[in-house]
This record gives structure tokens, sequence and C-alpha cells, in this order.
């Protein structure tokens, strides 16, 4: 397909799917497939986190199949910093894990993670759009499960798989729905961030649904309206910063009102914890070998002995040190910040562009989750991560399907 550039009036990302799949189911697509819908329901879970290991392995495994299918140009350099960096902390990990005997640090990050290593040096092709019929089975997963177990009742999964630690699944689906026009799956979505944010009122799910409708209005406005839609950013950053002490009254207010227990001390008093750990080696950490987990004190009312510090790239700068998550969450950015880039300029064809804003909204919000909550030190969520990474090498290279 002949990539189609934007025009003054309309954005490539506004045409809808109109070239299905040729090519054959791919194993690695598949293997995806059933990986993520088993991570998005959690009928899994009560087997413990072995099964998260076994299947993050068979995808790197699976993602050397097929080498005779279309190559893909050589990795941007930002992909290979990306593989040293997984590397980095999956070595660390491994010695930690195997000669330290540390078992909570950081391997349930890095061993999925390998995923993106395994990628950068396979040259074979993924047919994207193959992967995002994937991912709508995997929309319909979650949020047919979340409705189950959150407004039925139904003993399905655990309820605290349906929280705002994995509201992203329903970012997805939204994306998804919008991008393929499926209209069922987003009655679905919607009904289901309802049911889930009834269930459990975290704020969390306000700023997941911002940021997928921020990124919905970004993809799909006309260049027309793109400097319009700009200032009006601009203007309610500006606004929400001169009213952030009407805010913090309203937050204080929304606590009361929903009868959920305000727990922004304790986050305070984790993140004092980390600052602290960090500050005892800033540059390098303890090189990923240590937990990452830090003993509960006394003020927190807490069943176990050791919780997370509630903030992923907290606990990272407490295991690799500043100079890591400095260059982690700046190739991440940069990688999200790239397809943006493509799609701006008109170097993507409609589905590529639609392709882009999938993978965008499912891992930009993935990552902004992990600010506030330990998402990405579960084996699943990691998984999750490093697929969406592949696929967002994949959107913007060459064809959008094969």
């Amino acid at each position: 397909m002949k990539p189609a550039h934007n025009t003054s009036t309309s954005p490539s990302c506004v045409s809808a799917f109109t070239e299905p799949t040729q090519s054959r189911l791919n194993p690695f697509v598949a293997g995806c497939t059933i990986t993520l819908i088993a991570v998005a329901s959690a009928m899994l879970d009560r087997f413990g986190s072995t099964q998260w290991y076994l299947a993050a392995g068979a995808l790197i495994v699976a993602r050397f199949a097929n080498p005779k299918r279309p190559q893909l140009p050589s990795p941007p350099v930002s992909y290979t910093l990306l593989s040293v960096l997984v590397l980095w902390g999956f070595l660390g990990s491994v010695i930690g894990r195997v000669f330290l005997g540390f078992t909570a640090n950081s391997l349930a990050l890095f061993f999925p993670m390998l995923l993106v290593t395994a990628d950068r040096f396979s040259r074979s092709r993924i047919d994207v759009a193959q992967m995002l019929s994937g991912l709508r089975l995997v929309g319909y997963a979650y949020c047919s499960a979340a409705i189950a177990v959150t407004l039925l009742g139904v003993d399905l999964a655990p309820l605290i798989q349906f929280r705002h630690q994995t509201s992203f699944f329903l970012a997805l689906s939204f994306a998804v729905a919008i991008s393929r026009k499926d209209k069922v799956l987003l009655f679905i979505t919607v009904s289901a961030f309802v049911s889930c944010f009834a269930a459990y009122p975290a704020l969390t799910y306000i700023v997941v649904a911002f940021l997928t409708l921020s990124w919905t209005i970004v993809f799909f406005t006309p260049r027309r309206y793109a400097i319009l839609v700009s200032i009006a950013f601009t203007i309610s950053l500006v606004i929400l910063i001169a009213a952030r002490q009407n805010i913090e009254d309203w937050r204080i207010q929304y606590f009361r009102s929903v009868a959920k227990t305000d727990n922004s001390r304790t986050r305070e008093t984790l993140l004092r914890l980390g600052v602290d750990r960090v500050s005892e080696s800033p540059a390098f950490g303890n090189w990923f070998t240590e937990n990452i987990a830090v003993r509960a004190p006394a003020s927190i009312n807490s069943s176990v002995a050791y919780v997370p510090y509630h903030n992923d790239y907290l606990q990272l700068a407490v295991a690799g040190g500043l100079l890591f998550t400095a260059m982690w969450i700046g190739v991440l950015a940069v990688l999200i910040l790239q397809g943006m880039w493509r799609v701006a300029r008109g170097h993507m064809s409609s589905q590529q562009c639609q392709h882009t804003y999938v993978v965008n909204v499912f891992l930009s919000t993935m990552l902004v989750i992990a600010v506030i909550n330990p998402v990405l030190i579960e084996p699943g969520a990691a998984i999750c991560l490093a697929v969406a990474l592949v696929l967002l090498r994949h959107s913007m290279s060459g064809r959008a399907s094969e």
C-alpha cells in the first residue's frame, strides 16, 4: 500500500481500515494474543507467577519463527539502547537471584522484557494488522470478565484484577474499538469502565480516561485544527496549575464522597523511604541484585512484611540508580514521540497511523499508571509492556500489513 500523506484538511488516521491481512497466522501473534487474554482475564493467576515466566520464554522463542517473512530494516538507535538496558537489568537480577538469594528483585520485569531484545535481533516482520485483531479479542476478554466479576459477582477471577492497576486494558479496548469502528466493543468498554470505577472509585481511572481521550483527539484531529487543539491543551494545563489548591480540596472531598480511604500519606511515606534508599547509592543503585520492596514501617497498616514503593520508576532508581532510570524513561519517551512525529509528518499510511494510535494508547497509559501504582514489577504486566514496545516498532516500520 502506498503511504498516503496528510493533507491540510484530514490526517491519514481518519481513514478506516480497508485492507484485511492476507498472511497466515504467525505463531508469535497467536502466542501474544493467547498470553494477553490470560493476563487480562487473570483466570490463571491462582497458579502463581511461574506461568508468566514460561509464557514469556515461549514468546521469545516464537519471535524467531518464520525467518522467511519480509525483512525489517535495521531498528532505530533507541531500540538498541533499550535492548542494552534490558540486558543490564536482566543480568543483575539473575545474579541477585542465583548467587545472592534475593527472590523479589527486578527479574519479574526484565525477563519478559527480553522479548524486546529478541525482536531487536530478529529481522522478520510482524503483521501488525493481524496482531491488532488479536488485541480486539483481548479487549473483549478483559471488559467481559470485568463486567462479570465487578457487576454480576461471578467468581471468574479475583476482584483485585479489575481495579485501577490494570485499567490500561480499558484504554487498549477503547482505542481498538475506535480504530476498528467496533460499536459493540465500545459499548462493552464504557460499561466495564463504569462498573470497575463503581466497584473501586480510584482517581487512576480518571487519569487513564483523560489520557486516552487526549491521544484520540491528537491522532484523529485534522491538521488544520491541530494548532487549536495544542492551544486548548496548553490553556488547560495552565488552568490546572493555577487551580492546584482547588484540586486538592476537591480530592479531599472526593475521598469523603466515595467512602474511600485517602492513602496519600502512605504514598508519601513510601516515597520518602524510596528517596532515602536512592540517596545511599544514587548512581547505580544495587545493580538490580537486591529486592525492590521495602520493609513496611509501623505507620503503614499492612498485612505483609514488605510492600512496593507504589512507583515503578522509583523502584528502578532504587535498584539500578538514577543513571539507568533516566535512560529508561528517556528511551521510552523517545519511542512514543517518534510515532507521533511520523504521524504528524505524514510518513505513515492510514493503517500504520491507526496501529500507532492503538499501541501508543496501550503503552502510554501503562507507563503513566506505573507512576502511582506498582504495575511493571508484575510479570504479566511486563509481558504487556514488552509486546506493546515490539508492536510500536513494527507499526512504524514498512507497510502496515503484509
